[in-house]
């Protein structure tokens, strides 16, 4: 979460109110797995950490695995790094792009992708 480690123009997009976040349920799972890297790259404290979270759990719009579990098969199959999957099970579920700066994400055919960058130029931000 580059919007926690780095704030900027990134901080400026998550919290434009023109842009819909959605997440799987297990974002913040994946947060707190990685609680130690965002306290080793930022000057925040652990519970400093914690709080911001619960900012971005109010940000965000959370989908329960259960709405898009008949999607997970296929995003294994199509989906070219195992750890998003379920980013793209959901992308495919809503019928929405992703939100993402990978390149092999960006690289694959099925699901749109849009960089912070194309975000920002799309938002005038």
């Amino acid at each position: 979460m580059a919007a926690l480690i780095k704030p900027g123009k990134t901080t400026e997009l998550f919290f434009y109110k023109g842009l819909n976040i959605m997440a799987p349920d297990q974002i913040f799972e994946e947060l707190m797995n990685n609680i130690h890297v965002m306290y080793n790259k930022t000057k925040y404290s652990y519970s400093d950490l914690k709080y911001l979270f619960s900012i971005i759990e109010r940000r965000m719009t959370i989908i329960p695995e259960s709405d898009y579990l008949s999607f997970v098969g296929k995003a294994m199959r199509l989906c070219p790094d195992i750890k998003d999957i379920m980013y793209f099970a959901l992308a495919m579920y809503l019928k929405c792009p992703i939100w993402s700066n990978d390149k092999r994400l960006k690289r694959q055919p099925f699901i749109k992708v849009f960089s912070t960058h194309e975000l920002l130029k799309m938002f005038n931000l």
